[in-house]
């Protein structure tokens, strides 16, 4: 970005990475988030026919991946106040991602395409809110 004599420029949702994580899979990824933490992120790849969902740690380099079904890539992701969880959609559905044990765990969910603003219980319960109307799911 050129920044000239005497002009101001706003930066806004700047995420730093560390210096000595290779990030090859930058070409391949097709979507990625970052969670609440900055420790964790998040990316869609396609591996040979498949999808695939990956989970790297920040810090260590560490990554875990799972197959996922999505037909078209995620558009939205909301991850938990803990950055363990993360609601994903992805073409009519919301895929809950749990990425706190040793593997991930990807479950369709019954949220439908109707539900606007979902969030997770901010006490970290598995419980996630969202709107349909006026209805609270």
């Amino acid at each position: 970005i050129p920044i000239h004599e005497k002009e101001v420029v706003k930066l806004e949702n700047i995420i730093l990475f560390k210096k000595d994580i290779p990030f090859s899979f930058i070409d391949a990824a097709s979507y990625a988030s970052i969670t609440p933490d900055n420790n964790t992120l998040a990316y869609v790849a396609q591996d040979n026919l498949k999808r695939k969902i990956t989970v790297i740690n920040l810090a260590n380099g560490q990554k875990k991946s799972a197959t996922i079904d999505f037909q078209t890539n995620p558009t939205e992701t909301i991850w938990s106040k803990d950055s363990k969880k993360s609601l994903i959609k992805a073409g009519q559905n919301y895929y809950l991602l749990d990425a706190s044990g040793q593997e991930l765990l990807l479950t369709k969910t019954a949220l439908g395409s109707n539900i606007v603003s979902p969030a997770f219980n901010p006490n970290n319960l598995p419980i996630v809110y969202g709107f349909s109307g006026w209805v609270l799911w």
